[in-house]
Parts: C-alpha cells; sequence; structure tokens
C-alpha cells in the first residue's frame, strides 16, 4: 500500500525536507542538462578576477600575470573521493601569482546515472569547478579530444596562452609547473611525456599518482580543432 506525500501529521521540519528535495532535483536537471550549443556545460566560467584555485582564500593579485593555464583533470562521477583529496591538494600549494593564473576544472562526459546528476550538481554548487562534456563517457576514445576542442566556444573571450590535461591520478606540484612554463613558446607547443614512469622498474617504490598529463599552448592549432561530433 502507497503511503501519501504528506499527512496531517507531517512536522514542518519534514516538509521543509521534503521541499527542499524537490527543488535541488529541479536544480539538477538546469545544471547538468546539455545547452543550445550542443557542445559543452559546465560551471560559470571563470573570470577575469577570479582566484587561481576554488578553494583559494587569499585576495587575487591586481598584477596582470605572465601566462593563464586552464588546468582540465578528467575524471569520473564515482570518483568524488579523489577529486576531493586533489582540491586539499592543490589549495594547500602555493605559487607565483604574477607569474600565472591557474584555472582547474574537472572534466566529465554527459551524466546518465541519476545518482551521478545529484552529487554532481551539489559539488558544482559547492566548488563551481566542473566541465560537463556532451559526449558519451570513456577513456580512450575521444574524451580528451573533445575537451581540447570544446575550449574555444566555451572560453573563446577568456583567452589562455596553456590548457593542460590532466588525469585524475596525477600529482602536480603547480610552483614547479609554473617555473618551468615561463619560458617556454605561446604557440605550437606540446610539454610532456608519452610514458611518465618506468612501469616496469617503479624505482623501489609501487606505482603512486603516476597519471599522464601534457600542456599545448592554446594558440596550437590541434587544440582549437573544429567541433566534434558525437
Amino acid at each position: 500500500m502507497s503511503l501519501p506525500l504528506f499527512s496531517k501529521s507531517s512536522s514542518p521540519s519534514t516538509l521543509t525536507l521534503i521541499l527542499f528535495s524537490l527543488a535541488l532535483i529541479g536544480l539538477v536537471f538546469l545544471v547538468v542538462s546539455p545547452n543550445n550549443s550542443g557542445i559543452l556545460t559546465c560551471s560559470r566560467p571563470p573570470s577575469s578576477s577570479s582566484n587561481v584555485s576554488v578553494l583559494e582564500t587569499t585576495s587575487p593579485s591586481t598584477v596582470k600575470p605572465e601566462f593563464r593555464l586552464l588546468l582540465g583533470v578528467v575524471t569520473v562521477p564515482e570518483m568524488y573521493e579523489r577529486r576531493h583529496m586533489l582540491r586539499n591538494i592543490f589549495a594547500l600549494q602555493t605559487y607565483d601569482r604574477t607569474v600565472a593564473q591557474i584555472d582547474i576544472r574537472y572534466v566529465f562526459c554527459n551524466l546518465t546515472d541519476e545518482e551521478h546528476k545529484v552529487f554532481i550538481a551539489l559539488e558544482i554548487l559547492r566548488y563551481d569547478d566542473i566541465i560537463i562534456l556532451n559526449c558519451k563517457e570513456n577513456m580512450n576514445d575521444g574524451k580528451t579530444y573533445a575537451f581540447l576542442s570544446s575550449l574555444l566556444a566555451f572560453y573563446g573571450d577568456q583567452p589562455y596562452d596553456f590548457v593542460m590535461k590532466a588525469d585524475d591520478d596525477s600529482y602536480i606540484i603547480l610552483d614547479k609547473l609554473v617555473e618551468s612554463l615561463r619560458d617556454k613558446p605561446r604557440e605550437d607547443m606540446y610539454y610532456g611525456l608519452k610514458i611518465p614512469c618506468d612501469t616496469e622498474n617503479f624505482f623501489p617504490f609501487p606505482p603512486f599518482m603516476e597519471g599522464m598529463g601534457y600542456v599545448l599552448s592554446v594558440k596550437n592549432s590541434s587544440v582549437y580543432a573544429a567541433e566534434v561530433s558525437f
């Protein structure tokens, strides 16, 4: 026998919780549904005055940095604990904000699971650092290309000098990355290694945070390719 949603004995706190849940479900579809462009949906674009990290508490520098870097961490919805760890790692790191502005975003394909939609919507509300591509979730079947080829359509009015693709098991030391990019060309540049480590003889230690990552100059023609059809 089904029970009614409301009853005369329902307490005000119960009614409030039910109304909040209904409002959240409506917000989920607003946040993660594909937009009219058919290219990309995500959190708000970083403004010119945004902090380097979404968890950064210091005031942004008024000095224009030497370069801007968009760091896209490719991940999947169920790896929420790893994203939480990465947010903490990045928030604790320091580097020269007069040299670089780094915007960190976590990159997904379309969300199809209802539970994932709810939790990712909550992440967007809390951190505002999510990009959702209009593609089917995959690892080696075009997700990175979908990310790179969609950047111009979404961030075209806020130009970056570099874009970095990283896995969610990559450990990135931001100050070392910034210093290594200072003298790198702003176009036609690929920066990274095909295989980051010797996977058979991994020093004296087992594998840890060995995910791959690489940087491309934004003016590289391979980055802003034609829009992808899915």
